[in-house]
């Protein structure tokens, strides 16, 4: 789902930016976003044309990997390639929180 709103093609609106500031707004931001992108995040800006490095915004709070896009997040924590788990933690706070702001009343799953 989350790959799918960040294709910015979605009826609903959401996009990569939405999801963006919606995960710097968490109250447990620092937990999965680097602070230096956060202002860039919640104003809504494009990351890749506010940097001139390819911007890598979201880190995985079990072992540190950063990733460009927050289904990029998801997947990794749920390849159980790290000690993160989706339902435990600061990504469970996130994911919460998704649901909440967004009104999602489906579980969110990056893979199919």
């Amino acid at each position: 789902m989350i790959i799918h709103l960040e294709a910015g093609t979605c009826p609903s609106g959401i996009n990569l930016r939405a999801l963006n500031q919606s995960a710097a707004q968490c109250f447990q931001w620092r937990h999965f976003v680097d602070g230096r992108f956060r202002e860039d995040m919640i104003d809504c800006l494009d990351l890749e044309a506010e940097w001139t490095e390819k911007p890598y915004p979201f880190i995985c709070p079990g072992c540190g990997l950063t990733s460009s896009k927050l289904s990029g997040l998801f997947q990794h924590v749920e390849s159980r390639a790290c000690p993160q788990e989706l339902d435990c933690g600061p990504i469970k706070k996130l994911v919460y929180w998704l649901k909440v702001r967004h009104e999602w009343d489906i579980p969110i799953r990056v893979r199919i």
